[in-house]
């Protein structure tokens, strides 16, 4: 439950975009490891929801959208 916590309420900080994105990807790989996983479509959404103010619009973006987007999708759009 910690690890689940903590990938819902991290936040991107002083982190790069990048190190952000990693840091949550791991999250989720030691939850898939334990048995369990986290969907990807939760994962994209749990990153979003920690970006920082200068992400809003894309944020919005994203969330407004019809179709779901993977990973590599959203990880190429905000790079």
């Amino acid at each position: 439950m910690q690890i689940r916590w903590t990938l819902q309420t991290s936040t991107k900080g002083a982190l790069s975009i990048l190190e952000y994105v990693e840091k949550k990807r791991q999250l989720a790989d030691t939850l898939a490891v334990i048995q369990n996983p986290i969907p990807e479509d939760d994962l994209v959404n749990c990153i979003l929801y920690g970006l920082d103010v200068d992400y809003r619009a894309f944020h919005t973006a994203i969330t407004t959208q019809r179709d779901p987007i993977t990973m590599d999708e959203l990880l190429g759009m905000l790079l």
